[in-house]
């Protein structure tokens, strides 16, 4: 899931393309106007919001419903006789 996180409600509102976050929304994800994105401020909900590519950066679009947060999941991980790199890893991607 791609997700912008930002630090504060005046970042929340428009990333310029000096940004690297704003560079990541338009090249990599190849997002246009109108396209809905994951966004929040940090330590807050997520939304889901539209954005819009204006000649300077991307402008996020106020959204008022959060995004449920997901419940704990019941798993059992087994990694058994791994170096610690992979262990690490595998750790990481739990």
């Amino acid at each position: 899931m791609n997700s912008v996180i930002f630090k504060d409600a005046r970042e929340a509102g428009f990333l310029p393309f000096s940004d690297p976050r704003a560079r990541h929304i338009t090249d990599v994800l190849r997002l246009t106007s109108g396209s809905e994105i994951f966004a929040g401020i940090l330590n807050e909900k997520l939304y889901k919001t539209k954005i819009e590519i204006e000649e300077g950066g991307v402008r996020f679009l106020k959204c008022e419903t959060p995004l449920e947060n997901p419940g704990l999941l019941n798993a059992t991980i087994c990694a058994a006789f791994s170096r610690p790199q992979i262990a690490k890893r595998v750790m990481f991607e739990a």
